[in-house]
């Protein structure tokens, strides 16, 4: 029987040799190599009505320079001398520059700090940019400038059109005040028609020039990416002055896994500006080859990004122009050509993007779209064209308090429309795609699916009222900050309720009408533990008992999907096993189907064992261990590897085996992990999915060809390397897990924890020893520089 691990002893006395030198060695070079570090006392963050008094420490005789009103310092700035207090009672960003004795500067650096304001359940961001780069009548990027054309709304030539970026500074700190980021970014202006608000929206880029290279943090939680190259700070963009939350409310609507859309994630924050309140921003990620790579594991100099008609952002429209013209070719698609196309582009992706445009009402769909293409195969092997959840302020009824009742489904296949908003080009692909019928009877079924369950009136009103409740004290601030009315805000908030509301019925019958149906079916879907119904390979239902309405003449697909575990036994009062059906809905009957699943175990459950996992976020990228406790060697090929919640992740294992008693390591980067792990690399296999494990699951488990349990480990909830402590011990348990360090990582081998090659903990003597060594050693090498940089008068 499995075991748990009790009081695991790690102290050895070999590796002694191996720890003391090397880091004594470390400590006295890096103390050399190392450049001059400030330090703020207090730490930058949020502070009463007291104020605050902060002294600036320095490691080396350098030169300090400083401001207080935002702009960059340099050798003319105030000059700050050891052991001064500088006396804040309002909120100020705080920059410092150091020169070096000869003159040179060294670095720039500072913090902010937020004193006696208003507590707040948001993140509090804090920009630091040379007031003159915002203000200035001439070439200040909030004003229009001596340049721009006043007659025209637009007004083109307008300093606020600049795409130029500008370097600054950045705090960001959480409701808590923990912080999240200090230091230099480069800022630009971000959006398109909402740059004529006087509240506009910053685009922030982390660059090697600044500093930083990248923002590393879970800005917007666990669930989602913790790094990033870029970041918006959105002031609503056409939603501004209305309820601020369209774009965010309807972007989160689409986080079901059932939509795999790539879309931004988002968080609401107060916003500062040289110490001054700017109002209420939403954080978001930034759309770009880097949120591509990011997000879908591709190289960002390896892709086509295009937006609107064709207007390359990066790559080549060469593919995308191809397409075009074999759909401009075919007036119909048939089944062979819809195929064809299957292979150019994801037609589930593009479907499911304009049946979400289409119950938003988003009147600004038809060209305001941005789409891309891997040049490397997914996990399909096929290079297709996806597109991108993008820009959403138009949906929701931002013009029209009745947008409940627009017939968007009409917009969006508009053959003539005007340039604006629908233009021929931007209906194209929608209107060859529906003249299949297989296409078109998935879009309207499919367009139900989503009315009873992501779309239905007490899902879409519940993201509302989150939303709204997230920001709402915030709102009478950021809005009397902009002159702007709470009455307002809240009527556009009524809106999207009503809107909420009453779209549903309006969008059914547009719906009917274009397919010609006929009358509403109702279906009963039942469904006991171990397995999930789809619904026209869809959406997985997740209650143990669902109902909904489909039009009679279009059949619709169920599906019995068995949980890892778990096999469909059938369906009951139904012949036969098969896990698929069709339901014609030609009977005026109400349709009840129940879907049993039962619990199965693999022959092998126990002999193959998860062993060692790591995350992508780790230097080797994300690797699992296997380990074959049995006598045998052990075919894996079509085995599945499963993680996450409902609807988690999974991957089908390739052509591999697992020889008797030995290890077998599943790698998402082959040449991260060769990097890493040159000896390794012999027992490495190439899953490429796996690089989708960007932090460690609540579990993960193993599974037959079939489904059939053969193990589940289940992890701690820290660490991005876990290894289990010993083979015998029960993977199952968390806490027989050792969260160990990249540099012991062991794939392929022993695990390092349990023969104790490496791992010491903080209790044992000789990392003690020799850390006390290591403060001595630096201690004494900085009298002595000292003493050679200021000999005592004889």
């Amino acid at each position: 029987m499995k075991q748990r691990v009790e009081n695991l002893s790690l102290n050895t006395l070999n590796h002694k040799s191996y720890t003391l030198l090397p880091l004594l060695f470390a400590c006295l070079l890096l103390s050399w190599l190392l450049p001059a570090q400030v330090t703020f006392l207090p730490a930058g963050g949020l502070y009463g009505e007291e104020g605050v008094r902060v002294e600036i420490q320095v490691q080396d005789e350098v030169s300090l320079f400083y401001t207080l009103d935002g702009s960059a310092p340099d050798r003319q700035s105030l000059t700050y001398r050891t052991g001064d207090r500088l006396h804040f009672y309002q909120t100020t960003v705080l920059r410092v520059a150091a020169y070096s004795t000869d003159g040179e500067e060294l670095f720039q650096t500072g913090t902010s700090y937020l004193v006696d304001e208003p507590t707040s359940e948001l993140p509090t961001i804090s920009v630091g940019i040379d007031s003159r780069r915002l203000f200035d009548p001439v070439h200040g990027w909030f004003v229009a400038g001596p340049r721009a054309d006043k007659s025209h709304w637009k007004m083109p030539g307008a300093n606020f059109w600049t795409h130029k970026e500008f370097a600054g500074h950045l705090d960001m700190y959480e409701p808590n005040g923990s912080p999240i980021f200090h230091g230099r970014v480069g800022y630009r202006l971000f959006g398109g028609m909402s740059r004529l608000h006087p509240q506009k929206s910053l685009s922030v880029s982390w660059r090697k020039r600044y500093g930083a290279d990248r923002l590393h943090y879970p800005v917007f939680g666990e669930e989602e990416l913790d790094s990033f190259k870029y970041l918006v700070f959105r002031n609503g963009g056409s939603d501004w002055s209305r309820s601020h939350i369209r774009d965010v409310v309807m972007s989160d609507l689409l986080r079901n896994n059932s939509w795999e859309m790539d879309h931004q994630a988002n968080r609401p924050a107060r916003l500062y500006i040289n110490g001054e309140y700017w109002g209420l921003y939403h954080i978001r990620e930034k759309i770009n080859r880097t949120f591509v790579a990011d997000h879908n594991g591709y190289h960002r100099d390896s892709l086509d990004l295009l937006e609107h008609e064709s207007t390359v952002k990066a790559g080549t429209d060469r593919r995308w122009l191809e397409m075009l013209r074999l759909l401009r070719q075919h007036r119909y698609i048939d089944s062979q050509k819809m195929q064809q196309i299957g292979e150019l582009m994801d037609v589930d992706n593009f479907m499911r993007l304009q049946i979400a445009q289409t119950y938003f009402d988003n009147r600004d769909a038809g060209g305001n779209i941005r789409y891309y293409r891997p040049w490397q195969p997914d996990r399909n092997g096929r290079q297709r064209w996806r597109w991108i959840l993008y820009d959403l302020d138009y949906g929701f009824g931002l013009h029209d308090p009745e947008a409940y009742a627009a017939n968007t489904l009409a917009l969006l296949t508009e053959p003539n429309g005007p340039a604006w908003p629908n233009p021929p080009w931007s209906t194209l692909l929608q209107r060859r795609l529906l003249t299949n019928p297989e296409y078109r009877a998935n879009f309207v079924n499919r367009s139900l699916d989503y009315l009873q369950t992501d779309f239905t009136t007490e899902a879409v009103q519940t993201s509302i009222l989150a939303h709204a409740n997230a920001i709402e004290k915030e709102m009478p601030r950021a809005l009397a900050r902009w002159n702007l009315k709470e009455s307002y805000w809240r009527l556009h908030l009524d809106r999207l309720l009503e809107f909420a509301e009453k779209r549903p019925a309006h969008l059914r019958e547009h719906l009917r009408e274009f397919a010609l149906a006929g009358e509403d079916r109702e279906l009963n879907i039942y469904q006991n533990e171990g397995g999930k119904v789809m619904l026209n390979s869809n959406v997985h239902l997740q209650q143990a008992h669902w109902r909904g309405w489909y039009f009679s003449g279009l059949p619709v697909e169920l599906r019995a999907l068995a949980d890892p575990g778990f096999h469909f036994v059938g369906w009951e009062g139904e012949d036969g096993r098969r896990s698929r059906i069709i339901v014609d809905l030609t009977e005026d009957k109400t349709y009840r189907y129940i879907a049993r699943f039962e619990k199965v175990e693999h022959d092998m459950a126990g002999a193959v064992i998860i062993n060692e996992i790591a995350t992508s976020s780790t230097s080797g990228g994300a690797w699992v261990e296997l380990r074959n406790l049995s006598n045998e060697r052990i075919d894996l090929r079509d085995w599945l590897l499963y993680w996450g919640e409902e609807d988690g992740e999974s991957l089908r294992l390739p052509n591999v085996s697992i020889e008797a008693g030995e290890q077998l390591v599943l790698v998402g980067d082959q040449k991260r992990f060769a990097g890493e792990f040159i000896l390794a690399n012999k027992v490495a296999v190439l899953v490429g999915q796996l690089n989708v494990l960007k932090r460690l699951p609540g579990e993960m488990g193993l599974y037959g060809p079939r489904g059939s349990t053969v193990d589940v480990a289940r992890f701690p909830e820290h660490g991005n390397r876990l290894e289990l402590a010993a083979a015998h011990l029960d993977n199952a348990d968390p806490e027989n897990w050792w969260a160990g360090e990249e540099n012991r990582a062991s794939p392929g081998e022993s695990n390092a924890v349990n023969t104790m090659a490496f791992h010491w903990r903080y209790n044992n003597l000789w990392q003690r020893l020799a850390i006390a060594l290591c403060i001595i050693g630096v201690g004494y090498y900085w009298l002595r520089r000292r003493s050679a940089d200021h000999p005592l008068d004889e």
